[in-house]
């Protein structure tokens, strides 16, 4: 963030603040666990399966079925537990698969409004696995997306960089270019011509959650 706004509906903490300059912190509670029980439930627990499910990267932004996703309480909107689903059935694997995806995608692109502008982005968690993910949310954020090596550090080396901005006196571009490497795979270019399919797919998503 170069411009320091503090939340006015609870989706982000500021923190590491210097003049000029601070990170947000946006912690959605229901992440990853969400697609271990979709593979679990409509691909059989079959990762293959579950990629095919989700299909293409292409979307319309207009029609592609939404939901809101929430198998406990949501802290990003503070919303209570359930699934909402918004153009497809329970019942349909891919539908539901594919849903999930591009809701997620969505939501992350809806409450990252306060970010100043976003040249890249580093995927790490279980969506650095996920290239429809990865591609998706370069597409919606037209910016570039890559993950890390070990990204499964990516916690620790976070504490790495906070540190050495404090201890080492390092910029937080400095301390991240001394401690972490991004990975020479995995990387996703924004498609141009996505970007407007996601601001329709986006406001259709905030009315989602306001209804």
């Amino acid at each position: 963030m170069t411009q320091v706004v503090p939340s006015e509906d609870d989706s982000y903490n500021v923190f590491g603040y210097r003049p000029g300059y601070a990170m947000a912190l946006t912690v959605i509670t229901n992440g990853g666990k969400l697609h271990d029980q979709f593979c679990s439930r409509y691909a059989g627990g079959d990762w293959g399966r579950y990629a095919e499910l989700a299909g293409t990267e292409d979307l319309d932004g207009d029609s592609e079925p939404l939901m809101l996703p929430y198998l406990s309480d949501e802290s990003v909107p503070v919303a209570p537990a359930g699934i909402v689903r918004d153009g497809v059935s329970e019942d349909d694997p891919a539908g539901n698969v594919r849903s999930l995806h591009f809701s997620q995608v969505a939501s992350m692109r809806l409450h990252s409004r306060h970010l100043s502008d976003v040249e890249r982005l580093c995927i790490v968690g279980g969506g650095y696995r996920n290239t429809l993910m990865r591609q998706a949310l370069a597409d919606a954020f037209q910016a570039e997306t890559y993950t890390i090596d070990n990204a499964d550090m990516a916690a620790p080396f976070g504490c790495a960089v906070s540190a050495a901005r404090y201890a080492l006196g390092m910029s937080y571009p400095e301390a991240a270019e001394r401690f972490v490497r991004a990975s020479s795979e995995g990387r996703c270019r924004p498609t141009p011509e996505r970007g407007e399919q996601y601001r329709k797919l986006v406001a259709r998503y905030a009315e989602l959650e306001r209804r």
